[in-house]
């Protein structure tokens, strides 16, 4: 009976009573639950319960189902008690094949905190996994008092969802004559801000002047932007959509299956369409762009982005559900604010001596020509992001000639008095999605964005840092990130190299390390401790 795919057998009748013990009865791999009869004209009932549990075969049962369903292309979404916990970092055993299972056949585990609390333990032993995990917007565990198990819950989405509408302030060049506004900007005498003693004062006299320009030629405008970017449609896309939408109003107001059949060939046919067109388009992108690596890598990003959730319903902070959007934004930047220093108090500082460097001169910021400020406008992106100054990339390259020595001037001011304007260290902080519940604050991150001439004066600090700590050889020779000439390819390549040379040996010794073992020819304690200090990176 125990080999039998029976998980509840229940018997009728059983006319038992106390002199029939439990163990006479059992069943291999059942637990007996029984109710007998208290008086002569009752029978009494028995039901056997296949025990649970985690064993191989029964996981290999649910791992074989899995993948029927997912051979078959399958949307799968499974949920429930496996009896396997999953919190601890190293797994072994069953759970161990579990996740080897998961990787395997690219399934999500949504549930990430314990489901079973109890006052000795906390355990995850109820799972939900999915195969489309786009599908999903919304999962988590609710505590109940029915049982020590929690409830586990998973939303998905019924159909796409439409994207929110947003209202976005931007420089409208539909009238914008270049020629006229370089004009205009020629004649602005911008040298007044020379009589000024005070940065910031400067910088807004400065923004105020180009600004009156740039407000008049590009004025600023509030748009909404709907939908998504669909570079891929074509008029060829957009009137089969027209079709399709009509054969469904057709086949909606007559209902005969010939209309029906007309508009799903049409839907399909489209589908297929819009699956080939994206496909051509990155396609086509990702050729033309594999040769930068910066333009490689946003064609990616951009192919693997489903949906910008930018809109934050409501959020919640310290236990408290906020919807109103300025609360929300105030807290945002609450978060934001101090989870720099929240994060530097965990760690436990130690005293250290930085080490001293003889140099033959001391460091110094020099005065720059304003033919070197014009080139670095110039190198300015014009789709770069505006800052709150409303200042636009492309009219600063635009002006590039005129704004140049007033640009200078400040920049000079700024490093000889050791001060940066406070408009150029002010950012527009929008809040990014990382993972996990959309309403909670430390589930995203800040993306901020300075005002553009702020990187001008970042670039002059850096060339120059830059050429002191290069011209007196203070940088580390393995430091390969944030320099010229230097990548993740030349480190990878000094890594490989020095692991070579190191498997060829010195004196017939071999040495050379992976992430889980030291190996090393000799037998002396001594010499295996000198390979470990300093030898091996």
């Amino acid at each position: 009976m125990a080999n039998k795919p029976f998980d509840v057998i229940t018997l009728s009748e059983t006319n038992l009573n106390d002199s029939v013990p439990d163990g006479s009865i059992t069943l291999p791999g059942f637990t007996l639950e029984r109710k007998d009869a208290t008086t002569p004209t009752s029978h009494g009932i028995a039901t056997f319960i296949r025990s649970p549990n985690s064993d191989s075969e029964h996981l290999n049962d649910i791992m074989n189902n899995i993948s029927n369903a997912l051979d078959c292309n399958y949307e799968t979404l499974i949920l429930g008690d496996f009896n396997l916990d999953l919190l601890p970092i190293r797994q072994k055993g069953l759970t161990k094949n579990m996740h080897a299972f998961m990787r395997q056949n690219e399934l999500s585990q949504m549930i990430s905190e314990p489901t079973r609390v109890t006052p000795h333990s906390q355990t995850l032993l109820d799972h939900i996994y999915v195969n489309r995990k786009n599908y999903v917007t919304q999962y988590g565990v609710i505590p109940t008092g029915l049982s020590d198990h929690r409830l586990i819950y998973t939303i998905r989405r019924a159909n796409k969802p439409k994207s929110i509408p947003r209202r976005i302030t931007i420089r409208s060049f539909k009238r914008f004559h270049q020629e006229s506004f370089v004009d205009d900007i020629s004649k602005i005498p911008f040298s007044c801000i020379e009589g000024l003693d005070d940065n910031d004062l400067m910088w807004h006299t400065w923004k105020t002047l180009f600004n009156g320009v740039s407000d008049s030629h590009a004025p600023l405008k509030t748009v909404t932007v709907k939908g998504e970017h669909t570079p891929w449609v074509t008029d060829e896309f957009i009137s089969m959509t027209w079709e399709r939408d009509h054969l469904k109003k057709v086949a909606e107001k007559h209902g005969s299956l010939d209309t029906w059949t007309r508009y799903k060939k049409c839907r399909n046919k489209l589908n297929n369409l819009a699956a080939q067109l994206k496909c051509e388009y990155f396609q086509t992108k990702i050729e033309d762009t594999k040769n930068d690596s910066s333009k490689l890598w946003s064609t990616i990003k951009e192919a693997m982005h489903s949906s910008k959730h930018r809109n934050i319903p409501n959020i919640i902070d310290d236990g408290v559900n906020i919807n109103d959007k300025s609360e929300i934004a105030n807290a945002f930047n609450n978060f934001f604010a101090n989870i720099g220093s929240e994060l530097a108090s965990k760690f436990h500082t130690r005293p250290h001596t930085p080490s001293k460097y003889d140099t033959l001169c001391n460091f110094q910021f020099q005065t720059v020509g304003i033919d070197y400020i014009e080139k670095l406008q110039n190198c300015l992106s014009p789709g770069k992001a505006t800052g709150l100054d409303n200042i636009s990339a492309r009219l600063l390259r635009l002006s590039a000639s005129h704004i140049a020595p007033s640009h200078t001037y400040i920049i000079h001011f700024s490093l000889s008095h050791g001060v940066f304007p406070l408009d150029w260290k002010t950012a527009k902080v929008s809040p990014a999605f990382k993972d996990g519940s959309r309403g909670q604050v430390d589930n995203y991150g800040p993306i901020s964005v300075l005002p553009v001439v702020s990187k001008i004066l970042e670039r002059v600090v850096h060339d120059q840092l830059y050429h002191y700590l290069t011209g007196n050889k203070l940088l580390n020779k393995w430091q390969s990130g944030f320099r010229p000439g230097y990548s993740t390819t030349t480190a990878l390549s000094y890594v490989v190299d020095d692991i070579l040379s190191n498997m060829d040996g010195a004196c017939g010794k071999k040495k050379y390390t992976d992430d889980t073992a030291v190996i090393y020819s000799s037998e002396k304690i001594c010499e295996i401790q000198q390979v470990l200090s300093t030898d091996l990176i």
